[in-house]
């Protein structure tokens, strides 16, 4: 862990963890230096294990495959970038000997995963000797790969014996992704694999946490207030007897004291996702209409005219929202062309 700090690591991708529960110590240890983890663990023997480790800022989707695959473990999960691309990471560990059935089962993972996603990274321990390209295996591994445009991002020896066989894949389908690999030869941390770090050139969506101040309005004794408010009232000064000015200015304060005892305000932390910058003020006055008949809609009693224009609404959302998106992407697009 003090390794991610140290090189202030996002997302990580983990092999053989050796977990063997979906909570236990070692994952309580990375909760507590402000990362997540989402992993998958052998439940009826020893060993193995793929995870992908995130710092608490980010939020993840898990993505589940319907298949179960005997010739390699992962774990995959998706995070989208600020322009709003959708980003699946897969953490794989491949044991054993290379083998048609691998091939198989990797193409079945791939043709599900490519089409669920705008960029695709897969990484990890699959003992492969990706350096050995004369090896008719390894070339029908990179081909597979290759077919699904995921394209060999690491060149060097990752492993103390030698040899390529920790790799990381990359595609994107607008070339938006970017991949920069450097392997760190002097560093094992206790391992026979050497740390693959990747420089990705996107900007992932992340939340931050503030403070808000609240009043539950909507627990107060609506009869109880109305009947404070008229005693309030009638302590207050006539306009005849005192100036207006000062009848306004304790009937603000009162009303204010009066709030206060029935609806107190209190303090709350909210986490907030850094906004879009495709989602402007006008998509946000729809979602705002959307809201409000959402909330007409909901109501006992709610005619067929007011759930229709809500149903309207929703699909109006939606497709200005994925109007916008694709104007912020020509307009990314236009600025990359020189």
């Amino acid at each position: 862990m003090h390794n991610l700090t140290d090189k202030n690591v996002d997302i990580a991708a983990f092999c053989e963890t050796w977990l063997t529960a979906q909570s236990c110590p070692t994952t309580a240890i990375i909760k507590s230096y402000g990362y997540n983890i989402l992993h998958d663990y052998r439940s009826d023997r020893k060993g193995g294990g793929t995870a992908l480790v995130y710092k608490a800022q980010y939020t993840f989707s898990r993505f589940k495959m319907p298949n179960v695959f005997s010739t390699f473990e992962h774990t995959a999960a998706s995070i989208k970038t600020v322009t709003g691309t959708k980003v699946l990471f897969v953490s794989l560990y491949r044991p054993g000997n290379l083998t048609a059935l691998f091939h198989q089962e990797i193409d079945t993972l791939l043709s599900v995963a490519s089409l669920q996603c705008d960029c695709l990274v897969v990484a990890g321990d699959m003992n492969v000797h990706f350096e050995n390209t004369s090896d008719k295996l390894v070339k029908k591994t990179l081909d597979l790969f290759l077919s699904y445009g995921l394209e060999k991002q690491v060149c060097e020896s990752t492993h103390i014996a030698g040899g390529s066989i920790d790799q990381v894949f990359c595609f994107s389908l607008k070339k938006q992704l970017q991949c920069s690999v450097a392997v760190d030869s002097d560093n094992r941390h206790g391992s026979d694999h050497f740390p693959v770090y990747c420089d990705l050139s996107l900007e992932f969506e992340r939340k931050y946490f503030k403070q808000i101040t609240v009043r539950k309005l909507k627990a107060v004794d609506k009869a109880q207030f109305n009947s404070d408010l008229l005693d309030l009232i009638s302590t207050i000064d006539s306009p005849a007897s005192a100036p207006f000015e000062n009848s306004v200015s304790s009937l603000t304060n009162l009303c204010s004291e009066l709030l206060d005892e029935h609806a107190p305000l209190q303090t709350k932390t909210v986490s907030v996702i850094d906004r879009a910058p495709w989602f402007d003020k006008e998509y946000r006055e729809y979602r705002k209409l959307r809201r409000k008949a959402e909330a007409k809609a909901a109501k006992k009693g709610a005619s067929q005219q007011d759930k229709a224009f809500y149903r309207e609404l929703c699909v109006e959302c939606t497709n200005l929202a994925t109007l916008k998106k694709k104007e912020k992407s020509t307009d990314c697009d236009s600025a990359l062309i020189p």
